[in-house]
């Protein structure tokens, strides 16, 4: 079959054969799966700008939607849209916006669609927030300014030069509308499971992530709070996977049911995980996009300890993945699953179940071509 042409805009460190595992990559993956499904992507990579102007800028402590130098891609951009005749391109990440002003100069009819990862602002307005050390009024008044320069961006590129938005929840195509889209279409991660064998059934806890990315380590310091509070911390470990940095030794001394792993290859990730009983996902306010942690745990059936926040986005036809809403409610589940054999099991099946029920790409991407362009699909 003869598919359409589409061209794939996005960061080289996301789309190269070498690109580092990770939330930002394994989304990037998953919309890829399901755009080649109906399209045949041509991907076109992208560098970051670093010029002296962009560096002082960054220095005085303003963010923008100007990490990228647009213009500098115009020539090849010309030759392989001309070339390939192509008419639809897609965007990776929000903070590639600004070419959808460089696509319309080169032909106004092409059809630019955003996959949208979170908008910044989504992040920033948290990352403001929940800082809480002590702030100059410049400061203030810079993160003030960010944060507007963020909104206005994200709404005005919208409305002049940007055709569609693809979504990772419905509560993200819900801001894309208030943003001013045109078009918002939720799509769905669809997990193909690899199952692992399991050798424990005891009360090991695994996270991955970053912990210097604020929402990770809060998340895991509230979830560590939660379990001393409820007098759980001689009955559990918690296990923390990837790169030994000053926040994950300031979490261990803390907690002394921390387990640092450091960073895991793949081959040593999932013998890591036979060991767990549990997946955490601490995910306990909106931040931007969706927790790709959870479709790590659905890929390989280690049944997550997750939240309202962390399951957005996800769909799945049967089974159940905990839902609940604050971290004292996780932990008082968890505490009824460590001390429940029948309890766990009913748990494990039913997260099973979910992981093996959710949306699949083809499905997903007929019915993004079709919102794109309804009239040629």
């Amino acid at each position: 079959m003869n598919l359409e042409k589409a061209l794939f805009i996005s960061n080289s460190r996301f789309i190269s054969a070498n690109a580092l595992e990770g939330g930002v990559k394994s989304c990037t993956d998953d919309f890829l799966n399901i755009l080649r499904t109906v399209y045949e992507i041509q991907l076109f990579a992208i560098e970051f700008h670093d010029g002296i102007q962009e560096k002082v800028v960054r220095k005085i402590g303003l963010k923008g939607y100007n990490r990228y130098a647009p213009e500098k891609y115009i020539i090849k951009l010309k030759e392989i849209l001309i070339s390939k005749q192509i008419k639809v391109v897609f965007l990776n990440t929000a903070n590639t916006i600004e070419f959808s002003r460089v696509l319309k100069s080169i032909d106004s009819s092409i059809k630019v669609v955003l996959c949208s990862h979170g908008n910044e602002s989504g992040d920033y307005l948290h990352d403001v927030v929940l800082d809480t050390s002590k702030k100059s009024r410049l400061k203030k008044l810079i993160q003030t300014y960010n944060l507007g320069n963020y909104l206005y961006a994200e709404s005005k590129i919208r409305r002049e030069s940007l055709d569609a938005t693809l979504a990772v929840s419905p509560i993200e195509v819900a801001i894309e509308k208030w943003l001013g889209a045109k078009k918002a279409i939720a799509i769905h991660p669809t997990i193909e499971p690899e199952f692992i064998d399991r050798k424990s059934l005891g009360a090991t806890i695994g996270f991955i992530g970053d912990l210097s990315h604020l929402p990770n380590f809060s998340g895991v310091t509230n979830f560590c709070k939660e379990i001393v509070r409820q007098e759980l911390q001689n009955e559990i470990k918690l296990k923390l996977v990837g790169k030994s940095t000053q926040p994950g030794e300031q979490l261990k001394e803390m907690f002394p049911f921390i387990e640092l792993t450091g960073y895991l290859d793949q081959e040593a990730l999932i013998l890591e995980m036979k060991n767990w009983s549990f997946f955490l996902n601490a995910v306990y306010y909106y931040s931007k996009g969706i927790s790709t942690k959870l479709s790590l745990a659905m890929k390989y059936g280690i049944p997550a300890l997750s939240t309202v926040q962390g399951n957005r986005g996800y769909e799945f036809t049967d089974g159940k993945i905990m839902n609940v809403e604050t971290v004292s409610e996780q932990v008082d589940q968890l505490k009824t699953l460590i001390f429940n054999v029948n309890e766990y099991e009913r748990f494990y099946e039913d997260f099973l179940l979910a992981s093996k029920t959710t949306p699949n790409k083809l499905s997903q991407g007929e019915r993004i071509k079709l919102a794109i362009n309804p009239f040629n699909s």
